[in-house]
């Protein structure tokens, strides 16, 4: 795949027919990394897959992964589509349990991240055959929901204490410091540009709802 890298190993167990072939197993990848500059992370998963030995397509049911502090629960296939050239994997994405720093690292080399919390996500992930970059082909549609999420840059947190004061009436308040956000949306990744039809941004005192793209 173009656009991740890593040594990744396998052990597992496999049963069945050929058109049916049952497999259970893990998997270890402890130098992952996206080749958009991110950190290294160790990555493992434990799996359940159903094999069609005569054509190659593999179900995942399901793939559990984890990496650094959080979890991600995938279910899908990797399959070939009629008239089309290799195999198109589908997944569904559903993250309970993760961190926002941990997803950070994935795209960044900076030992602090830019904000810290917790984040939940359910999306639909396809990529479809084909020489490109990942990032670049990917297609990625669903919601997120990061809670207690807090800026790191002091700055940045002072400004967001600030307008979290003014918005309960209380500008003088010193007491009023080191506050969370929350963030909520839906979004779209496709050909590296990331579409937020509608995101919402709400501190004690404010919020904000935006709408706009970012470029990856």
């Amino acid at each position: 795949f173009n656009g991740i890298s890593g040594i990744l190993s396998s052990v597992g167990d496999y049963s069945g027919v050929l058109h049916n072939i049952v497999v259970d197993g893990t998997t270890d990848t402890p130098d992952f990394q996206l080749d958009r500059g991110g950190q290294e992370v160790h990555l493992t998963t434990q799996f359940h897959a159903i094999v069609d030995g005569t054509n190659g397509n593999t179900y995942l049911q399901p793939v559990k992964a984890h990496f650094l502090n959080s979890d991600i629960v995938t279910n899908g296939q990797i399959a070939g589509q009629p008239g089309q050239k290799g195999k198109t994997i589908s997944l569904d994405v559903d993250i309970q349990r993760a961190l926002l720093q941990d997803v950070l690292a994935l795209a960044t080399k900076s030992e602090t991240p830019a904000v810290t919390g917790a984040l939940g996500l359910h999306a639909k992930l396809e990529l479809p055959p084909g020489r490109e970059p990942v990032l670049q082909k990917m297609l990625l549609n669903g919601t997120f929901r990061a809670s207690d999420a807090r800026f790191t840059d002091a700055k940045v947190s002072h400004v967001v204490a600030e307008l979290s004061r003014r918005g309960q009436g209380k500008p003088d308040d010193q007491s009023i410091s080191d506050v969370a956000a929350q963030f909520s949306g839906d979004f779209r990744l496709q050909r590296s540009t990331l579409t937020f039809n509608s995101l919402h941004f709400v501190i004690p005192g404010a919020a904000a709802q935006m709408k706009g793209v970012y470029g990856l």
